[in-house]
């Protein structure tokens, strides 16, 4: 068998070099007396693997979201003076919080031709406050809000809490957006006063529930403050012992001419009269009411001994 020299055989292996430095996949011998195949198809590049971002090109791994040789696919090659940014070639390398638009770099929070994104442009007349077109032309800083043409912090001005113009009622407080009026433990904001609800007459349960005279508010009800023998009838406080319009109970009326008696309607008559719903009369002698309450004689009778004649 013809074999080759250790010169041909160093000249094979550097012939059968590719400019990657990986092996090819055929060659010759020097002396051109025979051929031979590697067979060794995609062992080498089949063998490397890649984990995103990056991606195999020229038989290597390469972030094809910032190689500037290959953006954003293999072999495609940013101008000269170019970055990679994102998998795109672009004129930027903005730093500092600052965005690439239109190729240069820039601050979305006060760009008008930018603000708060590339291309949203502001209206004429309005500035780029924070991200945001502002029409009041103040020129606030980010953390403020043009307001009547004076820059304010709607976080805690009590006269433009949480948005321009909006005022906390009572000298409130402006606490994060939000008005604050603050009150002792138990006690609630009822217009710009502190008041318990549970005992105030004017504000008994609720604001503004107002008891009627001669009541308290207790516990939050409006209820008689009466003293002792005294009951809470409507809007006053009787005695239910000798009250003829409360006799007894507080729905109990007596008749007109009877008195209330220890909670009992009744008369207190002179002796030799009796008691009737309308007052004290004279069985005896009385036409009305002879022998009785409202016992009426006929016409042309009288009463004599408790019998009409």
């Amino acid at each position: 068998m013809h074999r080759p020299s250790l010169v041909a055989l160093l000249v094979f292996a550097l012939a059968a070099c590719s400019r990657d430095g990986l092996p090819s996949y055929g060659g010759v011998y020097p002396d051109a007396s025979a051929t031979f195949d590697l067979a060794l198809p995609d062992l080498v590049e089949a063998d490397l693997a890649c984990t995103a971002p990056l991606v195999r090109c020229h038989g290597a791994c390469v972030d094809v979201t910032a190689s500037a040789l290959d953006c954003g696919a293999c072999g495609v090659t940013c101008p000269a003076g170019s970055v990679c940014l994102g998998g795109s070639c672009s004129a930027c390398a903005c730093s500092g919080g600052q965005v690439c638009c239109n190729n240069r770099c820039t601050n979305v929070l006060t760009d008008q031709q930018n603000c708060g994104a590339c291309g949203a442009r502001c209206p004429a007349g309005a500035i780029c406050i924070g991200g945001s077109c502002d029409e009041g032309n103040c020129g606030c800083i980010p953390t403020e809000r043009c307001c009547a043409a004076s820059c304010v912090n709607i976080l805690d001005d009590p006269a433009n809490c949480g948005s321009c113009g909006k005022v906390c009622p009572c000298e409130g407080l402006c606490v994060s957006g939000q008005c604050q009026f603050e009150c002792a433990a138990g006690n609630s904001l009822c217009g710009c006063q502190c008041v318990s609800l549970t005992t105030d007459t004017f504000n008994c349960g609720l604001c503004g529930n107002v008891c009627p005279p001669g009541n308290a508010c207790v516990a939050g009800s409006c209820q008689c403050a009466c003293p002792k023998g005294m009951t809470c009838c409507g809007a006053g406080c009787v005695n239910l012992m000798i009250d003829p319009a409360h006799c007894g109970s507080c729905a109990t009326a007596c008749a007109g001419g009877q008195n209330c008696q220890a909670g009992t309607c009744g008369c207190e008559c002179p002796a030799g009269l009796s008691c009737c719903a309308t007052g004290c009369f004279n069985f005896a002698g009385d036409p009305l009411h002879c022998g009785g309450c409202n016992v009426v004689c006929k016409a042309g009778m009288t009463c004599s001994g408790g019998l009409c004649k």
